[in-house]
């Protein structure tokens, strides 16, 4: 069976001994023979310097022990955004390869073999929540998280008055400013539009988008209802659509659960 996993997050530890192997289409995963991910796997003991010469024929059908994990942050000059986490993946003709697993691009990296129980979606995906503080506002603002494209925030003032906002933070290809209007479906049909909500397009920092659309606004109580209730299928900001999968879904719809019913943990 296929697994995304993004759903071990703070539970990599469960999969250490677990048997995968990779996916009969792997020409865009990246597999390093070195932890410090400095050459590419091509068959040969020393691998290579660039991707495109990397070659992972012969790996496909090799069934690999999972070994061990570690994490590292994804930064882009002095900004970081969120934690990639990389498995070692062993194997007596091969030794060690690694390789990244939580992607933003979402897709199913590794085939797992061995079944393992997954534990309760909110021990999954509500363990790094982030926590600021406004020391003259007195305001706390807690973050479900912020490498997400679609994340929440609870505001909560010096008298314990709550608002609770939806982020957007989705790739653009074209710019438009000073437009409006965000639309959101949801599982069941139902569309839910705010044409009078702002979008912020912005020259993107990230190398694998042109341009960053993001939008804010205060959730009001049919917005918090239905995100409680149903998954988000489409996205809608302006013009530029996003549609989460449905893994990504119940992890968005997760993560709001958790923050609205403080059963949620903050990071370290």
């Amino acid at each position: 069976t296929s697994t995304d996993f993004r759903m071990f997050t703070s539970n990599y530890e469960n999969l250490l001994g677990a048997e995968v192997r990779l996916p009969n289409d792997i020409k865009y995963t990246s597999l390093y023979i070195d932890a410090n991910r400095t050459r590419y796997y091509n068959g040969k003991k020393r691998g290579t310097k660039n991707s495109f010469d990397a070659d992972y024929s012969n790996l496909k059908g090799v069934t690999f022990e999972i070994k061990n994990y570690f994490e590292v942050e994804n930064k882009i000059g002095d900004m970081v955004f969120g934690i990639l986490t990389f498995l070692e993946l062993f194997n007596t003709s091969t030794g060690s390869i690694f390789i990244q697993v939580n992607s933003k691009s979402y897709k199913e990296q590794l085939v797992l073999l061995t079944e393992l129980e997954l534990p309760p979606l909110n021990e999954i995906y509500c363990q790094n929540f982030f926590q600021t503080f406004d020391k003259f506002e007195r305001i706390k603002r807690i973050y479900t998280s912020f490498d997400d494209y679609i994340y929440f925030t609870k505001r909560i003032d010096k008298d314990d008055n709550e608002l609770l906002l939806i982020n957007f933070d989705i790739s653009g290809s074209t710019p438009n400013f000073l437009k409006k209007g965000v639309k959101i479906i949801f599982d069941d049909g139902e569309m839910l539009d705010y044409p009078q909500e702002k979008i912020d397009v912005s020259v993107s920092k990230k190398d694998y988008r042109d341009y960053d659309v993001k939008a804010v606004f205060l959730m009001d109580n049919e917005l918090i209802k239905k995100v409680k209730t149903n998954l988000i299928t489409d996205v809608r900001l302006y013009v530029y659509d996003v549609s989460p999968p449905k893994f990504y879904a119940q992890e968005i719809q997760a993560k709001f659960n958790c923050l609205i019913e403080n059963t949620y943990l903050l990071k370290e």
